[in-house]
């Protein structure tokens, strides 16, 4: 135990001696054996991952960009579609519109000729009824003053 004896501040904390030069060497050797066994395949793989890593992240962009252009195609053929509708929607409300005008318009000629056709029945039935009446004003106003009077007929 001589260390105990000597003083704190005489002792030092590492010795610097040949065994540092055998230490080295030993690393030197590690080193130059697991160079080539780890280091070189792990930078190795490290660059690997990172270049499939860019491309894979080069491919997600051009897929976004096709996936955009994809979408930008569908919305404006979706708006080609709206408006296409809509103009058959106009020419069939068009063509309805024209229907139903032309439908009323028929309509109206035949009613009107109908009405015409019973005006006339009815003028002739009038007339008709009038000459027939004629004939019987003078027996009836007779048979009227007859009774009125109390004559006997």
């Amino acid at each position: 135990m001589q260390s105990s004896s000597l003083p704190v501040a005489l002792m030092s904390m590492i010795d610097i001696d040949a065994s540092i030069l055998f230490q080295a060497a030993i690393v030197l050797v590690l080193f130059a054996i697991l160079r080539p066994l780890v280091f070189e395949p792990f930078l190795q793989s490290s660059a690997l991952r990172l270049a499939k890593t860019d491309e894979a992240r080069r491919e997600a962009e051009n897929m976004a960009a096709r996936a955009q252009a994809m979408v930008a195609k569908y919305e404006a053929e979706l708006a080609s579609a709206r408006a296409a509708a809509h103009a058959a929607r106009g020419e069939l409300r068009a063509e309805g519109q024209r229907h139903k005008d032309a439908t009323v318009t028929a309509a109206r000629a035949a009613s009107a000729e109908q009405l015409n056709a019973l005006r006339e029945t009815l003028d002739a039935d009038t007339t008709r009824v009038r000459a027939d009446l004629s004939g019987q004003v003078e027996a009836l106003s007779k048979a009227i003053v007859d009774r009125i009077l109390g004559r006997a007929a």
